[in-house]
């Protein structure tokens, strides 16, 4: 089918047509570089000469249509049907279009058509068609378009000089601007020789850029190469080199002339994303990790805490379950650590005072660093309030005391110090900060410890690195550290010298407001009450722990698998219920959607969501929303009846 059939305005015309001059029109045409042709009113190929055959591959046979659809590529067909609808309805017009064709051997063809309408011409009747091939002008301006795309950012995030590479006289002639990349002044204006510049590559590199220039100069080819440079002030740059090889007229080789593209900025940039590409990736395992074993850890320490709670103070046994529920605790704040690195962690935030935080963590640090290490309180009286989770900004403290510890084997000084700051965008754009400008409660802790060199201060946020002897930590620390700033919306930053102690200086947001009260975690009648719990938890020894606990306290309680079998026995039983225990992370549907449909059959219900990772489903950047009522995971059967018993007050 052609393009012709798929217009009514384009139906071949019945009448004959025609061709008295054909002949002495195909002498003038045969011998042109371009394709003609004149084509009949089905758009069919009437006559052509050499050019055309080759432009559209049909040496070998006839050719066939340049407009049968099948050929068109589908993205030019909209187009070639307005332009051939036009010009089959306007006598002596004439078109240019642009357009790709398959050819008869199968490859593609860019083709520059330009048609005239000259089917009421006396002695010619046709339809006049001119075509030529630029298909390797499209293929030069893609080419053009990138250098250009590639120009423009090069520009944006770095610096762009040029250079040229004499080969008879081995000199190197650079741009102004590549002796600013190299930190010189371009008031030199002197070529650059061999051993000039090799007092500039970084000496880690020279090797590898001799080889590589050397491999292009044999080989007469292109020379590519990224590597290091120094400055005379000391500073370390990254460059990407391209030179391209110019030869004379007779084929010896002139000079190489290229680009010097300085790509730090670029490269550090690349380095941040994929430091937060790794810490997203290992937050989704975490997240998924905390869930089962969480799941995991609760029976355990669940039936352990039934036995002791069974067991005479004095029985023998005591000890052994203390030890089991000991390392229970110790996997579950481990899997805590994880979540807050990957700030994954549930916060329960409120409008604190962050020297009060460091008053009540007194007694604790002095216990954790020992009577050889001062300890020094430098506390602005008049700090900033800062919304915060009180939980886990001791858990910030008490990693950096123990940090601070360690680096103070001999003892020493431990200060910690809080003041009101303002940081300006100067201020983050050199710490590489991603908050914005404003008022921040700054909270210091300084060692005069052992000091770290520049190389581990690069690392020492990362999960699982520690400088500490095997089994001396888990790497998590500080890792775990940077997750809570993170998460709270803060920054950290660190300083630290050799042999000269180190200082982190942790910024978080000033918050509006007077102190909120802390929570009260009353015991009083936590282990008795009354009321209908609907349970949701698909993990099975989870949710018969569940359920047996709050029975054993007085509960209605109805136990579902899934989402959808609570909402089945809910409408099956029309019992009412009071509050509804569900799991997050679930099949068929997560807690807040099964919370939402249970509240559209029974109004006023409530809830209490139960997970160890929430996967953003009741929190926003981890922090719980307002009115949410959370039981973290693992938790204690104590603490699920205190839990439960609140949400039904």
């Amino acid at each position: 089918m052609t393009v012709r059939e798929k217009k009514s305005s384009l139906t071949p015309r019945p009448t004959p047509i025609g061709f008295e001059r054909v002949e002495t029109y195909q002498a003038l045409v045969s011998n042109l570089s371009e394709g003609i042709a004149l084509l009949s009113a089905d758009w069919s190929v009437v006559s052509c000469n050499a050019a055309f055959m080759r432009i559209l591959g049909c040496e070998a046979q006839p050719c066939a249509s340049p407009f049968t659809l099948e050929a068109i590529h589908e993205e030019d067909r909209t187009a070639i049907h307005a332009v051939l609808g036009e010009l089959a309805d306007s006598p002596k017009a004439t078109r240019l279009i642009e357009y790709r064709l398959r050819r008869s051997d199968a490859g593609w063809v860019w083709l520059e058509a330009s048609l005239e309408n000259m089917l009421d011409t006396p002695g010619v009747d046709a339809i006049a068609l001119r075509v030529r091939d630029i298909t390797q002008r499209k293929h030069d301006e893609v080419h053009l378009n990138r250098m250009r795309h590639i120009l423009l950012e090069s520009q944006r995030v770095g610096r762009f000089g040029s250079f040229e590479y004499v080969v008879a006289t081995q000199e190197t002639i650079w741009s102004e601007e590549e002796f600013r990349i190299y930190g010189l002044d371009p008031a030199d204006g002197s070529p650059v020789y061999a051993q000039m510049l090799a007092n500039n590559i970084h000496p880690e590199d020279a090797d590898l850029l001799d080889r590589t220039f050397r491999e292009a100069f044999s080989k007469r080819g292109v020379y590519e190469l990224e590597h290091r440079i120094v400055r005379p002030d000391g500073t370390v740059r990254i460059v990407h080199d391209v030179a391209h090889p110019y030869f004379d007229n007779d084929g010896k080789l002139q000079k190489y002339i290229g680009t010097t593209h300085d790509v730090t900025e670029h490269r550090e940039l690349e380095a941040q994303l994929l430091q937060v590409q790794k810490m997203e990736s290992i937050g989704q395992l975490a997240g998924g990790i905390a869930h089962d074993f969480n799941n995991l850890l609760i029976p355990i320490m669940g039936h352990v805490e039934l036995v002791m709670d069974a067991l005479a103070p004095d029985d023998e046994l005591r000890r052994h379950l203390e030890a089991v529920n000991e390392a229970a605790d110790r996997a579950a704040n481990l899997t805590h650590q994880i979540l807050a690195f990957s700030r994954k962690q549930i916060l329960r935030t409120r409008v604190l005072d962050l020297n009060a935080i460091i008053v009540d963590f007194e007694s604790m640090t002095r216990r954790l660093i020992g009577e050889d290490i001062e300890l020094r309180a430098l506390l602005s009286p008049d700090l900033y309030r800062v919304r915060v989770d009180k939980g886990q900004v001791e858990q910030i403290l008490l990693n950096l005391v123990i940090n601070a510890r360690d680096a103070m084997p001999s003892g020493g000084r431990l200060t910690v110090e809080t003041s009101n700051v303002y940081l300006d965008e100067a201020y983050l754009v050199k710490h590489k900060c991603s908050h914005a400008a404003g008022h921040y409660a700054m909270l210091a802790v300084s060692d005069s410890g052992c000091g770290m060199d520049a190389a581990t201060q690069k690392r020492i946020f990362e999960p699982f690195f520690t400088t500490k002897v095997q089994g001396g930590g888990t790497g998590l620390g500080l890792a775990t550290v940077f997750g809570i700033v993170h998460q709270h919306r803060g920054s950290i930053w660190v300083y630290s010298e050799p042999n000269r102690g180190t200082t982190f200086k942790i910024y978080l947001p000033r918050a509006e407001g007077a102190v909120e009260a802390s929570e009260s975690h009353s015991e009083e009648s936590a282990d008795r009450g009354s009321g209908t719990i609907l349970v949701v938890e698909d993990e099975g020894m989870v949710r018969q722990l569940m359920c047996e606990t709050l029975e054993a306290a007085g509960y209605d309680v109805i136990e579902a698998r899934t989402p959808n079998e609570a909402l089945r026995l809910v409408t099956a039983s029309n019992v009412p219920i009071d509050l509804l225990l569900t799991d997050i992370i679930m099949p068929e549907m997560n807690g807040r959607q099964l919370y939402e449909r249970l509240e559209a059959i029974q109004p006023g219900v409530r809830v209490l969501y139960a997970s160890g990772y929430t996967d953003k489903v009741v929190v926003d950047h981890g922090v719980l929303e307002d009115g949410v009522d959370f039981l973290q995971k693992p938790f204690t059967l104590q603490g699920l009846r205190r839990k439960v018993r609140q949400g039904l007050a």
